[in-house]
């Protein structure tokens, strides 16, 4: 019976150990850095100002709370100067400054055109993120948090409707991306595949769309030149998302989350998925299933593939439209996951 135990208390300890070097492995797993310069830096500091009046457009009592609160979530460093920024890869919000610094000869953008689009984008960026937080459950909806959010979306909807004044077609093209955005968060029923998850994550991007297509429509009536900057902004989210996705692996396993992991499990394996989340005996199997799957499917190395092909289209794309810039942010986003493998020795 004692010989049982200590196998038993050996056999558990052997899975703990391979389960901390699987979910190192995958927490290991990121972009590339992009370096930026002088005008870039400055651009994203304006972006950053625009975060900041809106908290400090809060009641005075809560302003500080509610950014130390959203530091806590974001996992930001409490110093002076706070880049809400960091927690976005670049190309979330450099989309406008390539834009702009590509197509305006000085007759295209005015400071209020840039500012409105700044203010849109940079509220848009964090109530996606809140939004999804809160219906994930891994943001609790306190009052400040709330107040936030309520607060991001007068930001951005004051600057909308200042930016599409006189402009029903711009109005219209921006509330069809809110509606497809807010119809998306936390329904993920019907997704049986990668594609099909892929196609969903798009329609979460949403708001996300709102300011690069709008700029474009600004720039050209061309409608090719407005689906392509909606194609490789596109891309290049599905990109991040599904890389996000690997980082969570383990916590997605525990709370039984539908990722795009889970989409590439065999059937018999999903099962196993979606029956790990209750604390039971069997559980600790569960997971060793799923883990050995993930290896054997190679499912990993798929989906940095998949990753690798969409910041490839992205690129293109830009290439194509003449925004070379972004185009190199992209490709360097790519260079740290070309050839990156999962080796199963690492859990020894």
């Amino acid at each position: 019976m004692a010989d049982e135990q200590d196998m038993s208390k050996h056999r558990d300890q052997s899975m703990d150990k391979e389960l901390s070097a699987f979910s190192n492995f995958c927490s290991s797993i990121d972009f590339g850095k992009v370096l930026f310069s002088d005008e870039e830096k400055l651009f994203s500091e304006h972006m950053q100002q625009s975060i900041m009046r809106t908290i400090k457009s809060l009641p005075l009592p809560v302003q500080t709370d509610v950014m130390l609160e959203l530091m806590r979530h974001l996992k930001l460093p409490l110093k002076r100067d706070i880049d809400f920024l960091k927690v976005f890869y670049p190309p979330t919000w450099s989309i406008l400054y390539w834009l702009y610094i590509t197509f305006d000869d000085g007759s295209v953008f005015s400071k209020r055109d840039l500012q409105n689009y700044r203010t849109i984008h940079s509220a848009a960026m964090l109530l996606h993120l809140i939004d999804d937080h809160l219906a994930d459950g891994d943001l609790r909806a306190t009052h400040r948090v709330l107040l936030l959010r309520s607060q991001l979306w007068v930001t951005m909807n004051r600057a909308l409707s200042d930016q599409t004044k006189g402009k029903d077609g711009d109005f219209q093209t921006a509330w069809k991306y809110i509606d497809t955005f807010y119809a998306s968060i936390g329904n993920a029923q019907g997704l049986n595949s990668l594609n099909t998850y892929c196609l969903w994550f798009k329609q979460q991007m949403g708001m996300g769309f709102i300011a690069p297509v709008l700029m474009t429509k600004k720039i050209t009536e061309d409608v090719r030149l407005i689906k392509a900057v909606e194609t490789l902004f596109g891309a290049f989210g599905t990109a991040w998302r599904l890389l996000d996705d690997l980082q969570d692996i383990p916590t997605d396993m525990q709370k039984s989350t539908r990722s795009s992991v889970y989409m590439c499990l065999p059937e018999r394996i999903k099962r196993h998925w979606c029956l790990n989340r209750p604390a039971t005996a069997a559980k600790v199997e569960h997971t060793e299933s799923i883990v050995q799957s993930i290896i054997e499917q190679k499912i990993i190395e798929r989906l940095i593939s998949r990753i690798c092909q969409e910041l490839d289209l992205a690129s293109s794309i830009a290439d194509s439209i003449k925004i070379q810039g972004y185009a190199s942010e992209l490709r360097s986003l790519a260079k740290s996951l070309k050839n990156l493998t999962f080796d199963e020795k690492m859990l020894r």
